[in-house]
């Protein structure tokens, strides 16, 4: 890590949560660095292109799974539910070990690159626990233990109904 700051796999900066911070991230930036300008490189070549498609975008190298796994919350996510949301999909899983609920939202648009990403998780009854930032890969993940009552989660304005109750 350059200059000792740390930087979280989401790929954008660390921020903390609302509430119930999951603790440190995994270490190490997984941004990949901006093309050189340095000696020896040269500008791509002017003009446009011949029309084609648009760019295809790459594919997230994180899970859900994995982004809920690695939170600090315990481990055993599986999928309950999605939606689409601007610039991505917002999940919702569940670990039953550990009984904590889980949001993330992953891009799945501008993947790879930091821009504006958010999610949120709320139990009825509660507050919204979120993240958000710029983030190159996904946003969150966002945990709430609910024992007896149903869960929501979105991104923005965007939301999914309670559901998951229990």
């Amino acid at each position: 890590m350059a200059g000792g700051s740390a930087q979280d796999p989401k790929g954008g900066e660390a921020k903390p949560q609302n509430s119930e911070s999951p603790g440190a991230k995994p270490g190490g930036s997984k941004t990949p660095g901006k093309p050189g300008g340095g000696p020896g490189t040269t500008a791509p070549p002017a003009g446009g292109g011949g029309g084609g498609a648009p760019a295809k975008e790459p594919p997230n190298k994180y899970t859900p799974q994995s982004a809920c796994n690695t939170g600090g919350k315990g481990s055993g996510y599986y999928l309950q539910r999605s939606i689409a949301v601007p610039g991505g999909r917002a999940y919702l899983l569940y670990s039953n070990s550990s009984r904590n609920n889980c949001a993330v939202t992953m891009k799945t648009k501008n993947v790879g690159k930091p821009s504006a990403v958010s999610v949120w998780i709320q139990a009825q009854g509660g507050s919204r626990i979120g993240d958000g930032g710029s983030f190159a890969w996904y946003a969150g993940p966002v945990f709430v233990s609910a024992p007896g009552k149903c869960v929501r989660f979105g991104a923005g304005s965007v939301a999914a109904p309670y559901g998951n109750c229990g």
